[in-house]
């Protein structure tokens, strides 16, 4: 599971590494691109001013290396730094661009450097969450262990009842689950709350979630909802049950420009209609 579970702005369904491939762009085919999401920031950096050079009109490339020459500085600050306040504060822009381009463990040893010089509940959260992500779920458990969740926001607290849930503690997931009215969350909060729930062999509310999800989002978003939610490991336990496969045929019910299609609702419907 490579893409983002949660982060504190919370729930990215897609996968990483938006910062290289914009909104309806043609994703880039660069070896530097390719480099900097397996992490190798040097190679990255050897092969952006050529591909710069030899696409001129690309801007894209020219932000990528923008950024990535203040990333490398960043991290040799970092390396140095001492006081608390400014590993908090460049260390949360180092980890920040890490979980954008997908590099999960070195947002997560950031985290873990910036919960040591100040270890509040925000900077424990985005630890956890790295964590998460990085499919370290044991030290992610540990770190939200440490975390007194009893009167935080739905995010933080449905991140750590998954991390929970993810390690078999399935009563102090289900604790802060308890807390909180599925009636009154977001779709992303839904959506952790409905992979705790299957982790915590509630098939049932994985069910309801599921369809509640489907229903109150675009069918043009169905396949990935259903590719990477519903279809992620988080989901296995349930995905045989008959109330959760039925759940997964629930039709959109928002409405957009395609209002009048005939597959309004279902997955057939491309979203390109009266364009």
């Amino acid at each position: 599971m490579k893409h983002l579970i949660c982060t504190l702005a919370l729930l990215l369904l897609g996968s990483a590494g938006l910062c290289a491939h914009g909104h309806h762009q043609t994703p880039l085919k660069s070896p530097a691109v390719d480099a900097l999401k397996q992490g190798d920031f040097q190679r990255a950096a050897q092969l952006l001013p050529g591909e710069i050079k030899a696409n001129p009109n690309e801007a894209r490339l020219k932000k990528i290396y923008a950024a990535l020459k203040t990333q490398l500085r960043r991290e040799k600050l970092f390396a140095e730094e001492k006081d608390p306040g400014m590993i908090v504060l460049v260390g949360n822009e180092m980890r920040k661009f890490y979980t954008a381009w997908g590099l999960y463990d070195k947002a997560a040893a950031v985290g873990a450097k910036i919960y040591a010089a100040s270890p509040s509940l925000q900077n424990g959260v985005s630890w956890g969450v790295s964590l998460l992500n990085a499919d370290k779920n044991t030290e992610a458990a540990a770190v939200f262990g440490k975390l007194d969740l009893s009167k935080a926001d739905p995010g933080p607290s449905l991140c750590g009842a998954l991390a929970f849930a993810r390690v078999g503690q399935k009563d102090e997931s289900r604790k802060i689950l308890d807390r909180f009215d599925t009636g009154k969350l977001s779709l992303n909060f839904l959506g952790l709350y409905a992979r705790s729930a299957a982790l915590n062999g509630d098939s049932d509310k994985a069910a309801e979630l599921a369809a509640k999800i489907l229903e109150k989002s675009p069918a043009k978003q169905h396949p990935n909802l259903k590719k990477h939610l519903f279809g992620s490991a988080d989901f296995k336990s349930v995905a045989g049950n008959e109330k959760f496969k039925a759940a997964l045929k629930t039709a959109s019910k928002v409405e957009d420009e395609c209002a009048g299609c005939p597959n309004h609702g279902t997955d057939k419907c491309d979203h390109k209609h009266g364009h």
